[in-house]
């Protein structure tokens, strides 16, 4: 800094001291811009360009020579003789060559002139020079179609004159917005025509002369600016929860909009009435009646007397629960229609339910019943139901009563029993609607007797001792106000003595017994059945009772092999019959399942209860943690079966028999080996030559001396064990028909064992063991008649393949 001190110092000193160019280096340098001629009014600013392309070692200087002739030198570089020109300034980078010269405020009589910039070494001159004209006084501005204070209205055309008082301006002159150039000039007077919009609020509009291009001075004597008026604009509304409010809260809606003058505002409802000056719409509490459009205008006044307005709307939407309108009682008539309509105002809708006197329910809000019937009076609910949108559940529900108006009709018993002698009252209850019933005179074949008891809905007739007579049909009438006289009427029999029921039919299983009984009843429909029993020998106190209405029953939780006595009665509201005979049943005994695991084979032995017979067996096989069945339906008379090459192994076995298919004993019974599969510790060749003859042997033995034993025993009484008994149509196919099968050793024999059929062929059993075989001749027990006291023995019908199962049905 201190070396360009002194340079600056020596320069300064060479151009005052020595101002020729023969006393300054020539350096060339070429010119950017130079300064242009100006004319500006009087207390204007002017600028004068001097830019080198850089640097200049003999710095420029500014020279004036005003009108008479007079110079003075006022720069020189960056330094400036304030002396000389206390308005003057330099400007711009000097760095870049720039030595811009500005003058402020300028007055005709000292600046204006001849301004010359001078560079010793500028290329093409070293000096270039700009004329200053300054106007003593400023141009006039203005303008037409405006109101009072500049006022103008938004969209309207304006007309602006630029002129001067001056006869000749020294040039043109053009009109500018805001210092930009509107393409508007020429010679004074200029005129611009315009239109004003409200954009232009805050323009500045002027008048300069068209060589003044580098500054915004305002020539004008008086701002050109204009008060744009305008009407309001688009209206926003702004509401509280966008309009949706719950009935009794608070609601608010703020309307604003834009205009020149500022609007006043006006709220009105959807009738078009006012409800509040201003641009807030409030209300404290809002109720549903006030729900629906509402209307904010904002209007203002122009200058000229026009009038702005702006309307905008916004909905108001009230929510409130459901409300059912009360609904009257209903009365009508029976089979006429009905339609019941439940009316509900809910905002938002509703869900409605109508919940009938059944309890059902149905969605709607209407019900229609073509033909009502009397069994539809009661009372029926309308609920409905909403969601309010403050998260609140409205409900509300209404109860109609609908009486169904129908004649007297008879709800009581139409037949009573008695015995000749008895005492007797014979009575008819009544429905209806209306409930109050006149009731008529006892008619009996024309006879008439008068009522003992008579209430609204019922009337009696008492007889203290019953005859023949007194049996028949009575009749009464029953009015009341909806309907005439309705025939009701009532049987007096004389009571029935109920026979002893049958016991007709009974199948027998290891722990319960199927009853079949049979009876002679004229009102068959009022019986019930009683079946009692208890174990053979037990005391008298120890029989159970079954009691039902149907003819078959299923008697279960009983004990294997055991002996029950069995007896029924028929009973009704009256009476009750004797027992029936007494019938012995004995259950079936468990059967001895075993499996043979040198043969494959599972069996069981015969039944040894001719009752006890089935028509399947069903094997089951335990694989894999869980019982597998490998046959349904195995004949149970081949007493075995024998195992696929896939079922074999060491395996449990179970089985349970079946009445048929799927309708089996609750009941399995587990199986027992006979035989070890595979022991590898003996020779199979040793056990087949000695075990097998040596236990064949031993059996053989024993039965001979067990059958020779119990023959001898009972002597010529025919005995025998076990049987297989069927219906000779199953066994058409194996052996001759109408023949029975008789198996198993001979043991011992009652008479109670025989089969009390009529058996065309019977197979001869011999007994004795003389090799002589004995007729079993057939019994027919049926018809024979017990002595008093005496127990009798039921018979047995055959069993068929598919026999039937009851179960109390």
């Amino acid at each position: 800094m201190e070396y360009h001190k002194v340079i600056v110092t020596l320069q300064l000193f060479t151009l005052f001291v020595f101002p020729t160019e023969g006393n300054i280096p020539v350096l060339p340098v070429k010119w950017r811009k130079t300064a242009t001629d100006k004319i500006v009014p009087s207390g204007a600013t002017v600028r004068f360009a001097c830019r080198l392309e850089r640097e200049l070692q003999n710095w420029p200087r500014w020279r004036h020579i005003n009108h008479q002739g007079q110079e003075r030198l006022v720069s020189a570089g960056i330094y400036l003789d304030r002396e000389s020109c206390s308005n003057c300034e330099i400007s711009g980078n000097h760095l870049n060559g720039e030595y811009d010269l500005i003058i402020r405020n300028v007055d005709a009589n000292v600046d204006a002139g001849q301004w010359m910039c001078e560079a010793i070494g500028g290329e093409p001159k070293s000096t270039y020079s700009a004329t200053l004209t300054i106007v003593d006084e400023t141009m006039t501005c203005s303008a037409d179609n405006i109101g009072p204070e500049n006022t103008v209205v938004s969209g309207d055309n304006i007309t602006l004159t630029c002129y001067s008082n001056t006869e000749v301006l020294p040039g043109d002159v053009k009109w500018t917005v805001n210092g930009r150039n509107s393409n508007v000039s020429g010679q004074a007077p200029l005129i611009f025509n315009t239109q004003i919009t409200k954009s232009a609020i805050g323009d500045v509009f002027d008048c300069r002369y068209n060589d003044d291009a580098d500054l915004n001075t305002q020539t004008c004597k008086y701002n050109m600016s204009f008060n744009v008026q305008y009407p309001p604009e688009a209206i926003f509304i702004s509401s509280t929860n966008d309009g949706i409010i719950t009935e009794n809260d608070k609601f608010e809606a703020t309307c604003r909009s834009e205009s020149n003058p500022e609007p006043s505002y006006e709220w009105f409802d959807s009738r078009g009435n006012s409800v509040s000056p201003g641009p807030i719409l409030s209300i404290e509490q809002t109720k549903r009646q006030r729900a629906g459009t509402y209307r904010c205008e904002a209007t203002n006044e122009l200058y000229d007397g026009r009038q702005g307005r702006a309307v905008s709307t916004t909905e108001l939407i009230i929510q409130y629960p459901p409300e059912i309108r009360a609904m009257n009682t209903v009365n009508i008539a029976q089979g006429e229609s009905l339609r019941l309509e439940c009316n509900v105002d809910a905002n938002p809708e509703a869900r409605v339910q109508w919940i009938l006197p059944n309890a059902t329910e149905n969605d709607g809000n209407m019900l229609v019943f073509t033909q009502l019937g009397r069994g539809q009076a009661g009372s029926y609910t309308c609920t409905a139901v909403n969601m309010l949108d403050n998260g609140h559940l409205g409900r509300d529900s209404k109860t109609v009563l609908v009486n169904v108006k129908y004649p007297p009709i008879q709800v009581s018993t139409t037949q009573y029993t008695a015995n000749i002698g008895d005492s007797v009252t014979l009575k008819i209850d009544v429905e209806s609607y209306p409930t109050r019933v006149e009731f008529s005179k006892w008619s009996k074949n024309g006879s008439e007797f008068p009522s003992t008891n008579v209430t609204s809905t019922s009337c009696s007739l008492h007889i203290d001792a019953v005859t023949e007579k007194d049996f028949g049909i009575y009749e009464v009438y029953g009015t009341n106000k909806f309907r005439g006289p309705q025939q009701l009427t009532v049987e007096l029999r004389e009571k029935e003595k109920l026979s002893a029921p049958a016991l007709s039919f009974v199948t027998i299983s290891f722990s319960r017994f199927y009853v079949r009984i049979e009876g002679n009843y004229i009102s068959a429909e009022d019986i019930v059945y009683i079946i009692e029993f208890k174990e053979s020998g037990a005391i008298a106190s120890n029989w159970e009772d079954n009691r039902q209405s149907q003819l078959a029953a299923s008697i279960s939780g009983l004990r294997e092999s055991t002996v029950y006595d069995v007896r029924a009665f028929a009973s009704n509201e009256f009476s009750r019959s004797d027992a029936s005979n007494i019938t012995k049943i004995e259950t079936c005994g468990k059967p001895l399942v075993r499996y043979d695991s040198i043969s494959n084979e599972i069996s069981w032995p015969g039944y040894t209860k001719k009752s006890c017979t089935h028509s399947c067996v069903e094997i089951e096989s335990f694989i894999q943690d869980e019982w597998t069945v490998l046959e349904k339906c195995c004949d149970p008379l081949k007493l075995k079966y024998g195992l696929q090459e896939s079922q074999r192994g060491e395996r449990t076995f179970r089985i349970r028999f079946c009445q048929f298919v799927n309708e089996c004993d609750h009941e399995y019974f587990m199986s027992v080996a006979e035989a070890a599969v595979g022991s590898s510790s003996s020779s199979p060749n040793l056990y087949i030559t000695i075990g097998v003859p040596l236990v064949v042997a031993v059996v053989l033995i024993g039965l001979g001396l067990f059958a020779y034993c119990k023959c001898r025993k009972r002597g010529s009484e025919h005995a025998y064990e076990e049987y297989a008994f069927r219906d000779p149509a199953y066994w058409s196919n194996t052996l001759e028909s109408n023949h029975y099968e008789f198996i198993g050793s001979c043991a011992d024999i009652t008479e109670k064992d025989v089969p009390t059929f009529d058996i065309m062929g019977v197979t001869k059993v011999d007994c004795s063991g003389s090799g002589e075989k004995e007729n079993i001749d057939a019994v027919d027990k049926s018809k024979q008649v017990p002595n008093e006291g005496e127990e009798s023995y039921m018979p047995m019908a055959p069993q068929h393949d598919k026999m039937p199962t009851y179960s109390n049905t």
